[in-house]
This record gives C-alpha cells, structure tokens and sequence, in this order.
C-alpha cells in the first residue's frame, strides 16, 4: 500500500492506472507508414475500446476520481474525433477497394487467370463512379476522390 496525501493507494489500482495511460499514450502517438495501414484510425479504434472500458469499470460501481476523470476525457477526445474518424474509416475502405482492384499486393488475391489492363480498367472506372464523397463534410474521401482520379487520369491508360 501506497501513502498518497494521507490515503492508501491500492498497489494494483496504481498498476491498472499506469496501464490505461500506457494505452492512451499508445493510442496517441500511433504512427505507421505501412501501405494499406493507418495509424491515426488505429489510435483512435484504441481509444474507443479504452472508453468502453472505462465506462464498463465506472459502471461496476468502482469508485476512483482519477479513472472517472481519465473516462471525461477519453469520451471528449472520441465524441470530438468521431466524425473524421468515420470519413478515414471510409476513405480507408476505398483505399482498399483500390488496391484489391489492382491486385495489390499481388499474392493477396489468388486468381487462376491473370486479368487484362482492360478488365482492371473497367474495374477502376467503375469504382470511380460508384465513389461520390460529401465533398463538404468528408475531407479524408474528398482528398482521395481528387488524388485517385488525377492519378488514374494521368497513369490508368
């Protein structure tokens, strides 16, 4: 037992604190440079599971000041991120729509013909039409929208 102003501290409450900043702090700082993968989008399902958590050990009946401060703050942070989580979420899934349209990586997708520049062409154009972001909402798909038709413009022939 911890003394901290005048109250014990329980060794394993300070342990389970020490391990939910860890995740937070994990979350935060996410970073990845892998194609197909997002680092921020990663960091941000973390926190989402970190608040379920949290909202799950506050409505036990635990009482502890500092884990129910730490829940108001991961909430605000995951109610003020949702919607640009949910457009990269979006954006992410297009991205990999693309990707399985090019047959990217090549070994992802074992096929017993190879198909033809035009058969992935008419794929392409067909997943461009079908791609219709809120331009005014969704800033993630609106930089995909312009990046991927200016790329297929400039190298899908």
């Amino acid at each position: 037992m911890l003394f901290v102003e005048g109250q014990l501290r329980d060794p394993t409450l300070i342990a389970i604190e020490r391990q939910i900043r860890r995740g937070i702090r994990d979350a935060v700082n996410r970073s990845s440079r892998k194609p197909f993968r997002w680092g921020g989008l990663t960091g941000y399902q973390q926190l989402e599971a970190l608040e379920q958590e949290l909202g799950r050990t506050a409505a036990s009946g635990f009482e502890n000041d500092y884990l129910r401060q730490l829940l108001g703050q991961v909430e605000r942070a995951v109610t003020n991120n949702r919607t640009l989580a949910e457009d990269v979420r979006e954006a992410h899934i297009w991205t990999q729509r693309i990707a399985a349209c090019l047959r990217y990586p090549a070994n992802a997708k074992p096929e017993t013909r190879r198909p033809t520049g035009q058969q992935v062409a008419d794929e392409m154009n067909r997943l461009l039409q079908q791609f219709q972001p809120d331009f005014k909402r969704r800033p993630a798909q609106t930089a995909l929208h312009r990046a991927w038709h200016r790329l297929w413009r400039t190298w899908g022939p």
